[in-house]
């Protein structure tokens, strides 16, 4: 593994005085970029490669665990009614065992479309099953002139933001 480069703590200050030198400063920038992007997919690869590793090292563990944990589900299971009336957890030495409930969830009875659903539930007067969201087009808003945009509470802006991009062939 490589040593990794120190850099100086403080930032230094850079002047550009002429379109040569701003060039050159895209080069620095380029060449920065290119060193980095460097070190990152030489890291990624040995990261990649100790997580190989890893996965090697503990698949003996990682089974034993899903085999013990099918084990006590299956005991829980079997002794329900017995072991988790109130409260519905066992303290034990090593650990907790129980069961919770998982929060309601709503879902659809058979193959029902939307539609269909929204139009019971309106048949039912259960509207207020029924969300609506109403909120402000903004792609829409933008091809409405300034004085129209006004009288609603709007305006539109923009920036002339500063960019810079860098070509990605090598630089040398």
């Amino acid at each position: 593994m490589k040593k990794p480069q120190t850099s100086d703590a403080r930032r230094q200050t850079l002047k550009i005085e002429s379109r040569d030198e701003a060039d050159e400063t895209l080069k620095l920038i380029a060449v920065a970029q290119g060193f980095i992007r460097d070190r990152e997919t030489e890291a990624d690869g040995e990261i990649a490669e100790i997580r190989q590793m890893l996965v090697a090292e503990t698949a003996c563990s990682r089974e034993n665990i899903a085999t013990a944990e099918a084990a006590l589900e299956e005991w829980a299971a079997e002794n329900k009614a017995a072991l988790f009336t109130e409260p519905r957890s066992i303290e034990m030495n090593f650990g907790t065992l129980g069961f919770r409930w998982t929060p309601w969830k709503i879902k659809t009875v058979g193959k029902l479309k939307l539609e269909t659903i929204l139009a019971k539930i309106r048949a039912a007067k259960l509207t207020e099953l029924i969300r609506t969201k109403e909120e402000v087009d903004k792609e829409k808003a933008v091809n409405y002139t300034p004085e129209d945009l006004a009288r609603c509470g709007l305006k539109k802006t923009r920036k002339d933001e500063f960019f810079y991009e860098v070509k990605k062939e090598e630089v040398k």
